[in-house]
This record gives structure tokens, C-alpha cells and sequence, in this order.
């Protein structure tokens, strides 16, 4: 019988687009949503006695597709990630920066998806080539986990690449709730909720008159990054009401502990596009406070800083 302990993620940053390389990290994601986007063709041909479409005048060419990872983010091993979604990375000992800056795109990796069938013992193996992270992002909400999501292009995909190795993070644990710390204008806050939405704005139209596949997707366009806080009413969150009154921008930083493991989110200019307190006859107040990233005056657009074991993506 097939089991879901035979499902597996498993991911490796490629040195070239499209060319697959040995995986060397495992995820332990929840989701599995990854799906060829064939280029259908349909020649309409006059031929005689001729009733139904001519299955000789039908293409469907591969072209890659698009795929989903989903997973609660962790205190090691989630820098592979990281990496490909933002556009600079680097790393000094065990302590990674991963900065969404205005390079051209970020690396691509080889994603391969072990999934279980039904009534047989050994698993297939999907290996996808050419992932280019297109849109991520980060939720936390009180009484939870943290959780990222990465959603991505690919060029190609095989069954012909043997399943690879599991290489899951040592000493790796979810962060929780209790874990995190935010400050927007310098200010503490006490949130119930936070998101983080990232749009990498790559051209996935690269698609040209020649023999081989896709092109690298390339950013054409500025990133486009929005999210929220949903706070109770206190003095802090009132605050921010007269900044989103005054069309003034600030500031905000996210940081989850957990012993020496340190994940820091600093987004240094945001302005509000909605802050919205909202009262109830049976809780308290609360305030939505909808933001979006706006370039800074100084500083990094979005940077994450991560301190864990992994001296290497």
C-alpha cells in the first residue's frame, strides 16, 4: 500500500538556468500544487471530408508551468529558500542576509516532488527544473506557527531523475507565536495577526524563436510588496492612525527567537494604505492596518537576516 511517508520536497540551487543539479535539501512543506501550462496550437485547416478536428494539426508544446511550496518557516535550513526568493544573498559564518533589492532576478533551483502511489510500494518522482521564484511571503497569527510560501516558475520537468537523498535540517522547529517581537515606528505593538505578500515582478514571457527552452525570467518591473497587522486599540495603534491621516511613511521589524536562532524582518519605508479601527459589542477593539513597501530614503528595500546553524545555503 502507498504511504505519505514516501512524499517528500527536495531542493538544490542550480549554477545555470534550467540545468539540473543533485538536490541537497529537504523541506517538510504542506502543500503539493505544481502544474504543466502546456502552449496549446490549433491549426484551422480546409480538408476535404474533414468532420472533426485533425489531431495532426494539434500541438501541445511543453513550456513549463508553475508550482507552490508551502511550509511553516523553521529555525534552520530555510536559507535555499530565502536566497532564490530575494535578489542578494550573502552569508558570514552561520549568520545569512537576504536582501530584496533591484538585481535583475535571483537564483533558480531544481525542485524535486516524491510523491506516494496508491497500492505500490515505491513512490513517483517529478523533478523540475528552472524554478524561479515569482511571489512569496510570510503569516503569523497569535496562537500559530510562522508560515512561508514561495510560488514558482519552471522551465522543465522529468521522471527520469532517481529520487533523491532526504536532507532535512538538524535541530530544525517551527516558530510560534510566543516567538515574535514587532515594532513599527519605533514603537512595540501588541499584534494578533501579520503578513507579508512579495511580488517579484519577473517577465515570464521569454519565449523566443530557437531550438531549446525558456529563457530566465527577468524582473521587468519594481517589487511590489503589501500586507497587514491587525492590532487592539491602544495608544501605539492610535498612532498610527495619525500617520496614515498625515500620508507619513515609517517603519516596521518582525524578529522570531528561539534560543540563538534569530529571524529578523526589517522593512525600512511602508506607508498605510488603511488603518481601520473597528469596534464590538462582544470583543475589543480592534485596528486592520493594510500597508504597502515603498522605497526608502536609506537602507534596504526588504531585508531578512537569519542566524542559524547552516553555514551554506
Amino acid at each position: 500500500m502507498s504511504s505519505t511517508s514516501k512524499n517528500a520536497i527536495h531542493i538544490g540551487t542550480e549554477s545555470t538556468y534550467d540545468t539540473l543539479v543533485t538536490t541537497d535539501r529537504s523541506y517538510p512543506g504542506t502543500t503539493d500544487d505544481w502544474e504543466i501550462e502546456p502552449e496549446d496550437i490549433t491549426v484551422d485547416e480546409i480538408r476535404a471530408g474533414q468532420t472533426g478536428p485533425n489531431p495532426g494539426a494539434m500541438l501541445s508544446i511543453e513550456n513549463g508551468g508553475s508550482g507552490k511550496i508551502e511550509m511553516a518557516a523553521s529555525t534552520q535550513g530555510m536559507g535555499k529558500l530565502f536566497e532564490a526568493a530575494a535578489g542578494t544573498s550573502s552569508i558570514t559564518g552561520s549568520s545569512q542576509t537576504h536582501v530584496v533589492d533591484d538585481s535583475d532576478s535571483g537564483v533558480s533551483l531544481t525542485t524535486q516532488i516524491v510523491r506516494a502511489q496508491t497500492g505500490v510500494s515505491t513512490p513517483k518522482v517529478y523533478t523540475y527544473g528552472g524554478c524561479m521564484v515569482t511571489n512569496w511571503g510570510l503569516q503569523h497569527s497569535a496562537k500559530d506557527v510562522l508560515k512561508a510560501y514561495f510560488d514558482f516558475d519552471w522551465a522543465s520537468t522529468t521522471k527520469t531523475v532517481a529520487e533523491a537523498t532526504a536532507a532535512y535540517a538538524a535541530n530544525s522547529e517551527p516558530w510560534h507565536w510566543r516567538q515574535c517581537a514587532i515594532s513599527i515606528n519605533s514603537s512595540s505593538v501588541l499584534a494578533r495577526s501579520f503578513e507579508i505578500n512579495i511580488n517579484n515582478n519577473l517577465n515570464l514571457d521569454q519565449d523566443y524563436l530557437r531550438s531549446t527552452g525558456k529563457v530566465k525570467p527577468c524582473r521587468t518591473g519594481v517589487v511590489e510588496a503589501e500586507g497587514s497587522f491587525e492590532l487592539d486599540l491602544n495608544e501605539e495603534a492610535d498612532d498610527l492612525y495619525d500617520i496614515w491621516l498625515n500620508d507619513n511613511t515609517t517603519d516596521f521589524t518582525v524578529t522570531w527567537t528561539n534560543g540563538t536562532n534569530i529571524l529578523t524582518l526589517d522593512v525600512n519605508a511602508i506607508k498605510f494604505k488603511n488603518v481601520k479601527p473597528q469596534m464590538s459589542a462582544t470583543d475589543l477593539t480592534r485596528v486592520q492596518v493594510d500597508f504597502m513597501v515603498v522605497e526608502p530614503t536609506s537602507g534596504d528595500f526588504i531585508s531578512l537576516t537569519y542566524d542559524n546553524d547552516d553555514t551554506a545555503f
